[in-house]
């Protein structure tokens, strides 16, 4: 089997799985997806547990190189995650808590505290309850007995990012 040389790895994590598209010089595209694992609930609402994301990709480039890719060459990696995931991390980003992925109204009343202050508002617009500023502060709420602090507040994918970079940026 002839092998292709993985150009281009475009992965999606979704609450049901990652998939990852590979691309070579000559535009051949293939894609694998693998199942969600680490999924789980945290206080009613839906989470995962973030350090499963690297088995994930793993489990996908070995499907990929079982296939005839290669990823020996320095190439292109595209990572998106939902938009309103969020982390919670201690100072050296060790997530203290399932990453949340509400798309729900289960911060709603924090949603509606914020948009009653002006000074939130004007600053930031109208909140959501699906948006990480309205969800950290429930999240926190819920998890008031925690004994280590919460010093870091990002979206799933800046995590990712961190992970891989070590920079980190929200």
């Amino acid at each position: 089997m002839s092998q292709l040389i993985a150009e281009q790895i475009g992965a999606d994590l979704s609450t049901t799985g990652l998939a990852v598209t590979v691309k070579d010089d000559q535009k051949k595209i293939e894609t694998v997806v693998i199942d969600m694992q680490g999924a789980c609930e945290w206080h009613g609402g839906a989470a995962h547990d973030v350090n499963c994301t690297p088995l994930l990709l793993l489990a996908a480039l070995v499907q990929l190189q079982s296939k005839g890719w290669d990823f020996s060459e320095p190439g292109t990696l595209c990572f998106s995650v939902r938009q309103h995931d969020m982390i919670i991390a201690n100072q050296e980003y060790d997530v203290l808590i399932p990453a949340l992925s509400w798309v729900c109204n289960k911060a709603q009343v924090m949603a509606e505290v914020l948009n009653a202050n002006t000074d939130v508002t004007d600053a930031v617009g109208h909140i959501e309850a699906r948006f990480i500023l309205a969800k950290v502060l429930l999240a926190l709420q819920q998890d008031s007995s925690r004994q280590e602090p919460a010093n870091r507040l990002m979206t799933t994918g800046d995590w990712i990012v961190g992970k891989f970079t070590d920079r980190w940026y929200l």
